[in-house]
């Protein structure tokens, strides 16, 4: 590091800087290149009032006398335009972060700028746009900038202020009365329009520093004080903005498997509370084997377990008033709907628990890029999310394999054409309330209406839709064939199934004549 030390006039004394604010450059590529290396050892500095009393006679240097000619801003950001050489501007910001003031040159200008500028920005546009910068002083005090502005050096008109004071820090907007016109912050406790401008109090400890210090600046990198405080800043930002996107990335995530493992167990506890299935078979089976001989409690029958080598006498729990024959009717019952229920929750808990492994794939790909320190992996959207819902919604545009039709109403109705695409079309394309409809009992296309949401179909559309799933079917060659159809949401496929068989939760049929009478889209 070089060591150098400045002098520059004051009202008080020469000025020597104090230490330690150190400026490194190579360390983390600001305006461009796809990582950059945090250095800790600057992250605490703010901008010091020497560094500042620097930066503001740079400024002075090349502005004085100039006239304003355009004013850009966005938030807190103001951009003075000078029309100065190498497409330099004077870059003021009330972030109580990163409060600063210095000179920005070609890409480093590319700041936001609002489509609907600010109130200050209108301000500041409306008073001392075309006027002549007359003075730039920084406060022999504190962190306080005075820009002044005029119709020429002996008139003063306005002045703007760049108060760099912490949580305090605003951008000031006075008439040639000291009195507030505008301010980029408007807060309670901060000076209100309208009422005279008065520095905020500068502590002890500022007023006693000691000035004989050296400051030692590695300038090896840069032409200017006020470059090398750019490049601190633009360094300084680029933290911030790394430790955002890992944070929104990492809560991203986190949310994501939080509702998916709730989702787990909610279906686990759904699964327990309708039981082993061939229990209430057992029941059934033991009832309707000892219609005859099975003995009635208060609570139910008392039978002979022959599925017990020891055959022990157990107890059915029963309804009262209900005969054995009755008893054993509801087991059944129950037996069938436990199974059902097994069979499709466990299909959903395997999709769960495949979501939940690409989720947390995901989430190393998110803490590697976090290790890395690669802050272009993590602005990719952020890094996008991927999971079954998000890849059937990215797919909804791309469906190779399909048939695309709208019906007489205005739906889009979609075609599978092989196993394949039946498959890809179910479950990547359609939405659990799309209708699904297939030819019944017999092999054929998947197809699907796009409901957009809808709670009802036309009749019209949901006919034209049956009549190309018995088209597009082993029964096409009928006068008439019978289709199923149902939600989305109520199609399943099984666990290692082949390509295009599902089961079907709840269903209706209709009967139609095999053929196509809408209107194909290209």
């Amino acid at each position: 590091m070089t060591l150098l030390q400045v002098q520059c006039s004051s009202a008080s004394s020469d000025i020597k800087f104090p230490t330690p604010f150190a400026i490194s450059s190579g360390t983390i590529p600001s305006r461009s290149g796809h990582f950059f290396r945090p250095n800790r050892g600057i992250e605490k500095i703010a901008l010091n009032h020497r560094i500042l009393d620097i930066v503001v006679k740079e400024i002075a240097e090349k502005t004085l006398g100039r006239r304003l000619e355009r004013i850009r801003g966005s938030g807190g950001d103001v951009l003075l335009d000078f029309r100065l050489p190498e497409k330099q501007f004077v870059f003021l910001s009330a972030n109580p972060r990163f409060a600063r003031i210095h000179l920005v040159r070609g890409k480093q200008s590319s700041l936001p700028v609002s489509d609907t500028p600010s109130q200050f920005v209108l301000s500041l546009r409306k008073h001392i746009a075309g006027l002549l910068l007359t003075s730039a002083e920084c406060s022999p005090n504190d962190r306080i900038v005075y820009f002044s502005f005029g119709e020429s050096a002996k008139r003063t008109s306005f002045t703007l202020i760049g108060q760099l004071t912490g949580k305090s820090c605003n951008l000031f907007l006075t008439d040639g009365q000291n009195i507030i016109i505008a301010s980029a912050r408007e807060r309670e406790n901060l000076p209100a329009i309208g009422s005279t401008y008065f520095p905020p109090y500068a502590p002890e400890s500022f007023k006693s520093e000691n000035r004989n210090d050296i400051f030692p600046i590695d300038l090896s990198s840069f032409s200017t004080v006020s470059d090398a405080v750019a490049d601190y800043y633009s360094q300084r930002l680029a933290e911030a903005e790394f430790t955002r996107l890992a944070a929104q990335a990492r809560s991203r995530i986190r949310s994501k498997l939080e509702k998916t493992m709730r989702l787990v167990e909610n279906l686990k506890t759904d699964l327990s509370e309708h039981g082993e299935a061939e229990h209430w078979k057992r029941y059934g089976d033991l009832l309707l084997a000892q219609i005859s001989n099975a003995r009635r409690t208060k609570s139910g029958y008392l039978v002979k377990d022959y599925f017990d080598d020891l055959l022990p006498e157990i107890e059915i729990p029963a309804a009262e008033g209900d005969s054995p024959a009755e008893a054993a009717e509801k087991y059944f019952r129950k037996y069938s709907k436990a199974k059902n229920a097994a069979r499709i929750l466990k299909d959903k808990l395997a999709l769960l628990a495949e979501e939940i492994s690409a989720l947390e794939k995901e989430s190393e790909k998110i803490e590697t890029a976090i290790a890395e320190k690669d802050i272009i992996a993590l602005r990719g959207e952020n890094p996008p999310v991927i999971t079954a819902n998000t890849a059937r919604k990215k797919q909804k545009t791309q469906m190779p394999g399909c048939r695309r039709f709208l019906s007489s109403d205005g739906f889009e109705i979609l075609v599978g054409k092989k196993d394949k695409d039946n498959d890809f079309l179910t479950f990547r394309i359609a939405a659990s309330r799309d209708i699904w409809l297939h030819a019944a009992d017999y092999p054929g296309s998947h197809v699907v209406i796009r409901t957009g949401g809808k709670p009802e179909i036309p009749n019209r559309t949901l006919i034209e839709a049956a009549q190309a799933a018995a088209f597009y079917s082993k029964a096409g060659g009928q006068a008439k064939a019978a289709v199923n159809y149902t939600q989305r949401k109520n199609v399943h496929k099984r666990k290692g199934s082949p390509l295009g068989q599902v089961s079907l939760s709840d269903f209706k049929t209709i009967l139609v004549e095999p053929k196509i009478t809408i209107q194909p889209i290209r």
